[in-house]
């Protein structure tokens, strides 16, 4: 699936909410087989309203995690257990069960200080939530833990900026812009911030703005390629295509995938039509 179908589906989901997931370039979040609830109550995460399937090779991984947690006999023990499941579960694309897993890991542990981790991957969920009440359920739960990262945390710019684009598809949208352009002065070296930023102009049609913000996150990473391939398309969109064809080939030069490459490939298609 390329990277423009992606942005359609985010629109048709949750508007502008979650972009990092959807906006993403061919991610694959349907493979495989759709991942069974497990039948013991102390693993059992809430039912999952996601659109995507986990893999075999997944299911393998969790089951074994699951089965190690069950025969820890100390808390701490099952508690890294769960931190471990929930990684798995992150790169599995199954980010409520992420969630679910990190808050099993701090009530066993609460010395644990999961709140970013927990607070991210109920923010990426968002991105596979088809119900508006369970949209609105995890977007609130993501900002609990987002907002009670302390400023003395790395993350913390990164988990302010996820909490501020919960609100962008509620019913006070601008509550969620303004705090996220208020993070961006506050934290100007921010690549999170400035990429959000970024999708923010694109998708609004506001393509000068755009070119200028994804110029910003390239400057801070220059391999940046879902920064190039949105600035690449913004050009386009305000018919400088020279310019256009230029970052996209520098995009295609410097993709790291193959999904990634053919998203650079396609659009090149478009420019040179």
């Amino acid at each position: 699936m390329n990277i423009r179908l992606k942005l359609l589906l985010g629109l048709l989901l949750f508007s502008t909410l979650a972009f990092g997931l959807y906006l993403l370039p061919r991610s694959v979040v349907s493979k495989g087989l759709t991942e069974k609830k497990p039948e013991t109550i102390s693993d059992a995460a809430p039912q999952s309203e996601s659109l995507h399937t986990i893999s075999p090779e997944f299911a393998e991984e969790i089951q074994k995690i699951r089965s190690e947690i069950g025969g820890n006999a100390s808390s701490a023990g099952k508690a890294r257990g769960y931190v471990e499941l929930a990684g798995v579960f992150v790169k599995a694309s199954q980010f409520d069960s992420a969630a679910y897993s990190y808050e099993q890991a701090m009530n066993l542990d609460a010395s644990l200080q999961l709140g970013f981790e927990t607070g991210s991957a109920l923010f990426e969920s968002l991105a596979f939530i088809p119900s508006a009440s369970k949209l609105e359920e995890n977007a609130g739960r993501a900002r609990k833990y987002l907002e009670s990262v302390p400023a003395s945390d790395q993350h913390f710019a990164e988990a302010q900026a996820k909490a501020a684009l919960t609100w962008v598809n509620s019913a006070s949208p601008m509550k969620g812009i303004l705090k996220l352009r208020e993070l961006s002065e506050s934290f100007p070296e921010n690549r999170f911030i400035a990429f959000q930023l970024g999708l923010l102009s694109y998708q609004s049609g506001q393509y000068e703005k755009a070119v200028d913000r994804f110029k910003k996150v390239l400057s801070l990473d220059t391999r940046d390629s879902s920064s190039r391939y949105y600035l690449a398309s913004s050009l386009l969109q305000l018919g400088k295509k020279a310019e256009a064809l230029s970052e996209a080939n520098t995009g295609l030069k410097q993709a790291g995938d193959m999904e990634m490459k053919a998203s650079f490939e396609d659009l090149i298609k478009q420019i040179e039509k």
